[in-house]
Parts: structure tokens; C-alpha cells; sequence
């Protein structure tokens, strides 16, 4: 009985919260299309089985290790699909720990909920821990200053240079005029590349994940992801990133090799005209670093 009531009011808080949306929408002349779209979305939300860590009230009350054994327990089972992680958990088995408390992060997304588009400035790396997921791309875009990727990599690099701001303005002038004559050449970016499974509009699943290239260079998304179903998303900051595995000589060593490696594989497509995408996997390191990916 007890639980019934919390449901009920917890229910009644949420329509109230949803009503108060539409009104404030209403006060400020949002379209109806608009509010259309938003009401979908809270509705959706509100129904959403998937329950974010969060949202769980007696996880708080747990000591605090216990809370940190259970994230990294959670979040390995996403991360150790990808060989990188798996191999930096195994030099420096503190890295995952540190990694679940102040990098990563679960969103749930409801059906036809977007989650970036192309041209969007990237911060986080996506693996999908459950549900299904449209990728398509190049959609809202005309040309995509994929050239930032000359720029290098990030502090990840162990040869980081001193800044220089006349020659970062410079750099980005010509990547300015060199993204506003891809747009003149292409009216749809997908024209003249493919994604990484053959195809500009694939379908992926648990075990796939996307925008690696934040971890380690200056990114902008290059396509649309959008859900198909409730769905779970973990999340990896990029910079968070670099400040954990930066405080492990080894694991920063290893991961500084791979980011450099993964840069100069992405330049190598770019100047032979393979536009590279969010969802693509660079072939020498495949080879190199014996991708894995799960089952969907």
C-alpha cells in the first residue's frame, strides 16, 4: 500500500513538473511544433524503464568504497569492449576506478531523442550499454572543417608543444577557408564518403561506441545520432580523461602512444580524401591494438 502512494505521488509530481513546462513554453510563445516535440519527450521520459544511477536514493547511503566498487564494476563491463581500456585496467588497475568516479556518466535516452549532429563541438566519447541507435552521416551539415584534425593531439601527446597563439590564428583561418570551400564542393557530406560499416546510415547496438578521436584531438561531430529505443549511453569526458590517466606514468605512457598513433592514422585518411566519421575504426590500429567488439 505504502508503495503504492509513493507511486502515485511520485506520478502526480511528474505531470505537475510537465504541466509547468508547457505553461512556461506557452508564456514565451514557443511554437506548437515545438511544444509538440518537447511534451513527446517528457512523455517518453516519464515512461523510460531505463533507471540511471542517480536516480537510485539508497545508492547514497551506501559507504562510500562500496558506491566506487559498484561504478567500476558497472562501467567495465561497457569499457573492457574496447581493448584500450581493457589493457589500461590491467597496468594500472586504479585507472578504471578513478575513470567511473569523475569521467564517466550514464544518460538514458528516449526513441528519437538526438544525442549530437554534425558540426557539433565534441567533449565526450559514447558507448552504448543498451538499446538501438540510427547513425547518419553528415546530416544537418555542408562540408565539416575536418582539417582541425592536423592540429595534433591532445595533452595525451608526450610531444606537446608550447602554444603559440599567432600561429593557432593562423591555423584556424585556413581551416576556416578550407571548410568554406568543402561547402561550396559538396551539398551533402555523406556524397563522396562512407561510414565505417560501408554505409551513411547504419544501425548500432550495445557494444558499439563513438567520437573516439575527442579522447585525443580536436573533434566535431561528422554525422547525426539519434535513438531508436530507450537506451543507454555511458559517457567518457575527454578532458576528465586526460587528467586521470595522466596521474599514471605507465598507463599515461601506453595511452599517450595510442592517441598519437590514432592521430596520424586520421590525418592519413583525410589527406587521401577518406572523410573519417564518428563511428569509423582506423585500420592499422585494428591491427595494432586487436579491436574488440561485442556481440550485439
Amino acid at each position: 500500500t505504502n508503495l503504492m502512494v509513493q507511486i502515485q505521488s511520485l506520478r502526480s509530481s511528474q505531470t505537475r513538473l510537465t504541466s509547468q513546462m508547457l505553461q512556461f513554453m506557452a508564456d514565451r510563445n514557443i511554437s506548437s511544433t515545438l511544444v509538440g516535440r518537447a511534451k513527446k519527450f517528457l512523455d517518453h521520459r516519464i515512461t523510460s524503464p531505463v533507471l540511471l544511477a542517480n536516480q537510485v536514493t539508497m545508492l547514497k547511503a551506501l559507504p562510500r568504497n562500496m558506491r566506487e566498487d559498484i561504478y567500476e564494476e558497472m562501467y567495465s563491463k561497457t569499457l573492457f569492449l574496447h581493448k584500450l581500456f581493457l589493457d589500461l585496467s590491467h597496468i594500472s588497475p586504479a585507472v578504471l576506478r578513478d575513470l567511473s568516479h569523475e569521467a564517466l556518466a550514464e544518460v538514458a535516452e528516449v526513441p528519437e531523442s538526438c544525442v549530437f549532429s554534425t558540426g557539433d563541438a565534441c567533449t565526450k566519447m559514447f558507448f552504448v550499454a543498451s538499446g538501438k541507435f540510427r547513425y547518419l552521416e553528415g546530416i544537418r551539415s555542408i562540408g565539416l572543417p575536418s582539417k582541425r584534425l592536423s592540429d595534433g593531439t591532445r595533452s595525451l601527446s608526450p610531444k606537446a608543444s608550447n602554444p603559440n597563439p599567432q600561429k593557432e590564428q593562423q591555423v584556424a583561418r585556413q581551416q576556416q577557408q578550407e571548410a568554406q570551400a568543402q561547402a561550396q564542393k559538396r551539398t551533402k557530406l555523406w556524397s563522396n564518403s562512407r561510414t565505417a560499416f560501408g554505409e551513411p546510415n547504419v544501425v548500432i547496438g550495445k557494444g558499439h561506441w563513438l567520437s573516439e578521436a575527442v579522447l585525443y584531438t580536436t573533434w566535431f561531430n561528422v554525422g547525426e545520432l539519434t535513438a531508436m529505443s530507450y537506451s543507454l549511453l555511458v559517457t567518457l569526458k575527454a578532458d576528465d580523461f586526460v587528467k586521470v590517466v595522466s596521474a599514471y606514468p605507465t598507463a599515461h605512457h601506453i595511452a599517450a602512444e595510442y592517441a598519437v598513433a590514432f592521430v596520424e592514422e586520421l590525418n592519413t585518411m583525410v589527406k587521401s580524401n577518406n572523410q573519417p566519421n564518428d563511428l569509423m575504426l582506423p585500420g592499422q590500429i585494428a591491427h595494432k591494438w586487436a579491436w574488440e567488439l561485442a556481440s550485439a
